[in-house]
């Protein structure tokens, strides 16, 4: 591959991943005002929690309960592959 598509494809995916932090951000700012309109007197709900570190190739995963630690690990490795595959292609060329 060339480096002006590997730039291109890089670049694309660090707006992929930036445009998913604010829509996330913004869908869950908007879920909490719905929910204390609904139900201003009830307890505030439990938040959950996952996520993934890559160090190297391999992925750290951690979540607050069992189902984010599983959520958290299918996409780490679908990171993961998708990793494995970007540097396969690069080195075919």
């Amino acid at each position: 591959m060339s480096q002006q598509l590997l730039l291109a494809i890089g670049l694309s995916l660090v707006f992929l991943g930036i445009l998913t932090i604010i829509v996330g951000i913004l869908v869950e700012i908007f879920r909490e005002a719905k929910e204390r309109k609904e139900h201003p007197q009830e307890e505030k709900s439990k938040t959950e929690y996952g996520g993934v570190v890559f160090i190297g190739p391999i992925p750290i995963v951690f979540g607050s309960n069992k189902d984010m630690a599983k959520l958290a690990l299918i996409i780490g490795v679908i990171m993961f592959v998708f990793i494995i595959l970007i540097i396969i292609l690069s080195t075919i060329t």
